[in-house]
């Protein structure tokens, strides 16, 4: 059996995308995010979606020549519109400017969208771990499933992650049901770091880890 190393998954995925379509830009955020599937063993979101990706590319259901907008709406709040584009490559444009404004004000958010669906939510969120703050995030979804004694399907799979920095930024994903569904065309995430000492916002989050003094 042919074994392949996340680098190598991450160039096949790069060098197959760009080939229906998606910029260098589009491309390499997006294989990264599949290699990370990958590794992490979420096959339905690695390269058994790539033929997916490829088609939706070809067909124009999603734009591969799309240039994400960034805008700051407010000191903690960072915007970006995909315009129609992967959500992986909005995100990568957010996220240095979310961890900043986090670190700075003690709270931030990032919200996106016009994108197509985001992928394993926790993708994103252990990067804002990985930077040393608590990383929140939520996207939309659907409808797909029933609610309970119901028959006709009325609401998503909620998908939402909470990553934290404990030193290999740990993180746990989770859906109302066992297969998630991912969000389509148009799909909304937010990333947003805050303060112990204040609630934090809807969507996406990270917080500032504070030291504390054990009690004895």
């Amino acid at each position: 059996m042919t074994r392949l190393t996340e680098v190598r998954i991450e160039t096949l995925a790069r060098e197959a995308l760009t080939r229906h379509g998606a910029s260098e830009r589009q491309a390499e955020a997006l294989a990264a995010g599949i290699a990370a599937a990958e590794r992490d063993g979420l096959k339905s979101h690695g390269l058994m979606y790539l033929p997916t990706y490829c088609e939706h590319l070809t067909c124009g259901k999603v734009l591969g020549l799309a240039e994400p907008r960034l805008t700051r709406p407010a000191p903690a709040v960072v915007a970006v519109d995909a315009g129609n584009g992967f959500a992986h490559a909005a995100i990568a444009l957010g996220l240095p400017p979310l961890i900043e404004a986090a670190r700075s004000q003690g709270v931030a958010a990032l919200a996106i969208r016009n994108s197509y669906n985001c992928g394993a939510l926790g993708y994103h969120t252990e990067r804002i771990a990985q930077a040393g703050l608590v990383g929140l995030g939520f996207t939309n979804a659907p409808a797909s499933i029933a609610p309970w004694g119901g028959r006709k399907a009325a609401v998503g799979t909620n998908p939402l992650s909470l990553a934290v920095p404990d030193g290999q930024a740990a993180r746990a994903s989770s859906s109302t049901r066992a297969q998630a569904s991912s969000p389509r065309a148009r799909s909304s995430s937010a990333l947003a770091p805050a303060n112990r000492s204040r609630p934090a916002g809807p969507s996406m989050r990270a917080a500032r880890r504070r030291p504390t003094q054990a009690k004895r």
